[in-house]
């Protein structure tokens, strides 16, 4: 987000000042780019692309985009739909991508002032948008204060270039001959532990008090200090490293709740296994929700290399999809479920269009490719209505919502497009902005996209169609897709026992009206398209209470059910299954208080529960459950010899016990 004008406007006395690198190093030398142009080291990941690419990242390139800009443009984001602004780290750092904190005090330089940073919060604020903050509390730079391993801050004495250092403790070094860091045999004899062995980030000890009085424990500390200036939150970076012991997250989040009570504390948490341990209410809140990426990817594209059991797999099944997305519903409480960043990508990945469009792993194939290009488009167009319609908080990496491309890091931080026709000055796809500016839109229309349950009604493997539901009393919104890309699809959408019929829908996405009837909902849908049904509201479709006392007794391959009569009752549903607590299936009705269920194996133990249906045939809450097992009869039985019975069992043990 630039302010104003394309061309960066940096001083050469601005550089100079700024101490990012050393003009003296060619590779070193800051790198001044257009808006526009790609991001240095953009194609290093491409397969045979048209032109030869030996270029590397170096973190060195600044096209001038700063706070100024983004707060020029909350009124472009605020017709998106925003309410909410995740930021990449905005400390004064030592490279582009400012995960090498030099002072967490302090904006940086390239990015605005402090008083750009009030001007942002305030204007946001009024817009009802609250700006969540990256906090990098796991290494610093090794060009900062603390560390000064290259000696740029006169009067610091950092932890690589002296033993007394006041931050020697908060590292943790090793010895290596003609290593960068002093230690007690000299200069040059000492090495440290670094994140992923990147020498610019040396590790913090986040055992030692000191760094713990940084982040959090004083009273001015990091995170308290910009929860008053404005931080709605934070964002936590590699929160599952293992060097963070669990009582620095417990008692940082204690520090940001006494600050702001309603501020977050989001992780960032890759897989389940990371995810678990940090969501007992005591370390985070909720998490950046890639397992729901995961998902998306291998439902509508490709599962791409970032350490799932999946990577690489492509077109995986309506079913498979649709358990991913219920285990995480298992896994995840309330708290967490329900406020989860559900991201298509991020600056960690490839972008969502990139992932989703076929052929060759090159802009050629990717970008440039008029059919491969909208297929992708086809299918994120899918993906943005499940990311709004499914529990969580969606969130948007910028200029997904216009389509914006880019392979992974640094090819997925291209420039944001603002010279284009769009209402607000945006180029880019206007087409997909609209799309998901009505998404947005119905998200908070309809609050049943927020708070609903989400309940599969239909996995067609073999068409690759599926269909969901989100319901809150009587708000039930169904999303119907149809993943294959060779020709439309009609969904007979099973409602039995979870809608009654005569319900009627209407197409939020389209201008169609749908009725249940036969226990089930129809819906036609084109090649790779997708409906949001909306129940129209005023329905009668909230379900009577529970019948209570529900009993079965066995009998000769039969269960006899009976419970208590609910007033008003039409009929009742009956339902069995093999085990407790789910898997139930509809097995018959009843217009009074009893059943007999026939025709049942001997031996095997049946569980029961019975809701009512009301007139107009709504279901109610299920009763309580019941079991038996059904029995062979016994006419009669006598033991007539002998009277009694003794019997003894010896045990040689073949060790002592």
């Amino acid at each position: 987000f630039f302010n104003d004008t394309p061309t960066p406007d940096f001083s050469p006395s601005f550089f100079a000042a700024a101490l990012k690198f050393d003009p003296s190093q060619a590779l070193d030398r800051i790198l001044v780019k257009q808006w526009g142009d790609l991001p240095e080291g953009y194609c290093r990941k491409y397969v045979s692309p048209a032109q030869p690419c030996g270029e590397e990242p170096r973190g060195r390139d600044y096209f001038g985009g700063d706070l100024r800009g983004v707060d020029q443009r909350l009124n472009y984001l605020q017709a998106l739909g925003v309410t909410a602004i995740y930021f990449n780290p905005i400390f004064d750092a030592a490279s582009n991508h400012a995960y090498d904190t030099q002072d967490y005090y302090k904006i940086d330089p390239f990015f605005g002032t402090e008083q750009d940073w009030e001007n942002l919060v305030k204007h946001a604020n009024q817009r009802g948008i609250r700006i969540i903050l990256d906090g990098v509390f796991n290494h610093v730079s090794s060009d900062s204060p603390y560390f000064d391993r290259y000696g740029h801050f006169p009067g610091k004495l950092g932890a690589c270039e002296s033993m007394t250092s006041p931050y020697r403790d908060w590292f943790t070094f090793r010895p290596q001959a003609g290593g960068p860091c002093v230690g007690p045999d000299g200069p040059n004899t000492m090495t440290y532990d670094a994140w992923f062995g990147f020498d610019s980030l040396p590790v913090l000890n986040k055992n030692n008090p000191e760094v713990r009085a940084l982040f959090y424990a004083d009273n001015n500390s990091v995170a308290r200090h910009w929860l008053r200036n404005g931080a709605a939150g934070w964002r936590l970076d590699v929160m599952g490293d293992p060097s963070f012991p669990d009582s620095f997250w417990q008692e940082f989040r204690d520090a940001v709740r006494a600050t702001k009570a309603d501020a977050p504390v989001i992780g960032e948490l890759w897989k389940k296994e990371e995810v678990l341990p940090k969501i007992h209410g005591d370390m985070a809140d909720t998490v950046m929700n890639y397992r729901f990426r995961n998902a998306i990817l291998g439902f509508f594209g490709t599962v791409d290399d970032k350490g799932f059991v999946d990577d690489g797999q492509s077109d995986q099944p309506p079913s498979l999809f649709a358990r991913k997305l219920q285990s995480i519903r298992e896994d995840y409480p309330d708290a967490t479920y329900f406020t989860l960043m559900n991201i298509l990508d991020s600056h960690d990945t490839q972008r969502i269009l990139w992932s989703l469009t076929p052929g060759a792993h090159n802009r050629e194939a990717r970008e440039f490719n008029t059919a491969n290009l909208a297929i992708g488009k086809a299918r994120l167009r899918l993906a943005a209505l499940v990311q709004m319609t499914v529990p969580g908080a969606p969130t948007i990496y910028y200029g997904d919502e216009i389509a914006l491309n880019g392979d992974d890091d640094p090819d997925d931080r291209r420039t944001f497009p603002w010279d284009g026709g769009g209402a607000y000055g945006n180029g880019g796809d206007q087409a997909m902005l609209a799309w998901y500016t009505k998404l947005t839109g119905l998200r908070k229309a309809n609050s049943v996209l927020r708070t609903g349950s989400l309940d599969f009604l239909l996995t067609d493997d073999a068409n690759r169609t599926l269909a969901y539901a989100r319901r809150d009393g009587a708000s039930v919104a169904i999303v119907a897709i149809n993943r294959a890309e060779n020709g439309q699809r009609t969904l007979e959408i099973p409602l039995s026992g979870y809608l009654r019929d005569g319900v009627t829908f209407t197409d939020a996405l389209g201008s169609g009206s749908y009725t249940s009837a036969g226990g089930k909902l129809t819906i036609t849908l084109p090649a790779l398209g997708g409906a949001l049904l909306i129940a129209t509201p005023g329905q009668d479709l909230t379900g009577p209470a529970a019948p209570a006392g529900l009993s079965a007794t066995p009998g000769n391959g039969v269960v006899d059910l009976s419970w208590s009569p609910v007033a008003g009752a039409a009929s009742y549903n009956i339902y069995r299954s093999p085990v407790s607590g789910g898997g139930f299936e509809l097995v018959g009705t009843a217009s009074g208080t009893t059943y007999s269920d026939t025709g049942l194996a001997k031996g095997t133990r049946h569980h029961y529960a019975v809701p009512e249906l009301d007139g107009p045939g709504n279901e109610g809450e299920r009763s309580n459950e019941a079991a038996a097992t059904p029995s062979f009869p016994i006419g009669y039985a006598v033991l007539q010899h002998p009277k009694t019975i003794s019997y003894e069992r010896n045990v040689n043990p073949t060790e002592t016990i």
